[in-house]
Order: structure tokens, then C-alpha cells, then sequence
């Protein structure tokens, strides 16, 4: 008789590196949060951060960009195109009827879970990829 409660060996991986996201972020003195999709997020400087479990040789962190009220899907689509063109560790996914942008970065990890000593640089590079996303929004709107 099967477990209905064992989990598979790929649940076990990804909730290890969901749990050791938490525990860094806490030693950090961070206050993180494990979201209901299982992303672990955090508030640094006034900015909402999530990580994403994903493979213990990858490393996904992401913020949320809310573009103006009452965009076009169409310019939005165009805006996600140019970004695209310009960022290429990064990439954005629009959400909920072209007002919500998730900007994530993503990096390849050389050596199983060695992510401790990019997330500082992988937030600056999120940041500027952000800041590229709403100079390009602003562009649209001139």
C-alpha cells in the first residue's frame, strides 16, 4: 500500500532548498514568508522579493511591477519584447489582463545549492533589470 503522504524525491529537494532559502533569509534578519506556490519572499528596502525553488543548480529571484492602470495588452506585449532585447539574464511574464509584470532573474548554479554567494549581486541585477523595465514603460508612454 502506497504512502499518501510520502512525497517524491523532487518535493523533498525543492522544499530542502525552499527551507534553506528561509533559513538564510531569517539568519539575515530578514522576516521571510513561504507563499502559497511555495516561493519564499522577503522585503528588503521597501521591495517585495521572491525566490523560487526551482533545481538545486539554479537560482530564480523575481519582482512584481505593476504597470499603469488601463495599459494595452498589445504596448504591454511590445514593452515585454523590448525588454527581452536589452536584458538577457532576466525575463518578464505578464499577468492578470496586462497590469501585472513578474521580472525574474534567473542564474545557472556551478555547484549544487551555491546560490549564498550571488544573491546579493542577483538583487542588484534584478533591481536594474526593474529599472530598465519602467524607463523602457515610461519610454511607451511619451
Amino acid at each position: 500500500m502506497q504512502n499518501v503522504n510520502a512525497q517524491s524525491e523532487e518535493d523533498l529537494a525543492l522544499q530542502n532548498i525552499q527551507n534553506s532559502y528561509y533559513t538564510h533569509l531569517s539568519t539575515q534578519g530578514y522576516n521571510p514568508s513561504i507563499e502559497k506556490d511555495g516561493d519564499v519572499s522577503f522585503i528588503r528596502e521597501g521591495k517585495t522579493y521572491y525566490l523560487t525553488p526551482y533545481s538545486e543548480y539554479t537560482f530564480e529571484i523575481s519582482r512584481y511591477v505593476e504597470l499603469k492602470e488601463g495599459q494595452d495588452c498589445v504596448q504591454a506585449l511590445y514593452l515585454l519584447n523590448d525588454f527581452h532585447f536589452q536584458r538577457a539574464n532576466e525575463r518578464a511574464l505578464l499577468y492578470d489582463g496586462c497590469e501585472l509584470v513578474q521580472i525574474q532573474s534567473f542564474s545557472i548554479l556551478n555547484k549544487p545549492n551555491d546560490w549564498k554567494g550571488i544573491m546579493e549581486t542577483s538583487m542588484d541585477w534584478l533591481n536594474n533589470g526593474v529599472n530598465t523595465f519602467l524607463d523602457l514603460e515610461e519610454k511607451l508612454d511619451n
